[in-house]
């Protein structure tokens, strides 16, 4: 028997801004805290200096947990010098999402 795999309502995403050294992210996760210390080691920076917010969301059915989206999000947005969204690439199409979920 195949493994069942759960479908979330809407892809992984994100929009970072880096402000006076400063950075905010929104994006849709189950664990911002988690998020927000990915954040922090990727960049070299305090838990203080990373905002992670949450808008309201679709459910995640635990597939909403890592901060990919989150991290690439705040790449461009350094290289940018503005705020910039992103959707992992393993996201972009519906089908290829479970193909990169640890779950699969």
């Amino acid at each position: 028997m195949a493994p069942a795999l759960t479908d979330r309502s809407e892809p992984r995403a994100a929009v970072a801004e880096w402000t006076g050294g400063k950075l905010t992210v929104w994006t849709g996760t189950q664990m911002p805290f988690r998020v927000r210390n990915q954040l922090a080691q990727a960049f070299g920076l305090a838990d203080e200096k990373v905002r992670v917010i949450v808008p309201d969301m679709g459910s995640g059915y635990g597939g909403k947990h890592t901060g990919e989206a989150a991290v690439e999000a705040a790449r461009l947005a350094k290289a940018a010098g503005k705020p910039n969204g992103a959707r992992p690439r393993s996201a972009r199409t519906g089908d290829n999402s479970h193909r990169a979920h640890p779950k699969a």
